[in-house]
């Protein structure tokens, strides 16, 4: 396909297949909508009218790490120790990092918490996390999930032999970074 598409092309699909046309044709950005819209927010046309998808948010939020749930005189880099997310309908998009400047003296299995919103209650519902691990210590490789019905997220490391465990305050210094980010569906 070459050359520009016009609304025009868009919606009669003469230059897309009918389901690309319709795809376009049905789910619009902001401005690119009514003409009312203001914002980045998402609508879609129903046939008759411009409908806005919601609820929609995007905010910042403060990640913080915790070892077997406590996190006594754990201290962050201020500046480099921050996430954000974007919330459409029952799904949250999360990117963030957390820079420690002192992992403290709690012990147990490090978790990420808490997230902007708990993941839905339901077993289809683990998600994986991308993240990069930096000074810290794990066995082959690591993996990053939450857990349907907590706002948590888990950090594991697996050996060759498929063992999975908790990445623990063992495993960590006091300049560990973690940087992660992945998407999630919760309830609403």
């Amino acid at each position: 396909m070459s050359g520009l598409l016009t609304g025009a092309d868009a919606i009669s699909g003469s230059r897309l297949s009918f389901q690309e046309a319709n795809n376009i044709k049905n789910c619009y950005r902001g401005a690119a909508a009514p003409a009312d819209a203001t914002d980045d927010r998402l609508y879609q046309y129903d046939g008759a009218a411009w409908n806005l998808l919601t609820p929609h948010s995007v905010a910042n939020w403060t990640p913080a790490i915790t070892f077997g749930g406590a996190a006594v005189d754990v201290t962050y880099d201020a500046a480099a120790t921050l996430a954000r997310y974007v919330r459409l309908g029952d799904w949250v998009t999360i990117s963030g990092r957390i820079l420690l400047t002192d992992k403290g003296s709690s012990n147990g299995a490090a978790l990420i918490t808490p997230l902007p919103f708990t993941c839905k209650n339901y077993a289809g519902s683990y998600a994986s996390i991308q993240a990069t691990l930096n000074v810290i210590s794990f066995a082959n490789q690591f993996a990053c999930h939450i857990i349907p019905n907590s706002d948590d997220i888990s950090i594991m490391e697996q050996t060759e032999a498929g063992v999975q465990t908790a990445i623990s305050d063992a495993n960590f210094a006091n300049t560990s970074e973690i940087i992660f980010g992945g998407s999630y569906e919760i309830e609403v």
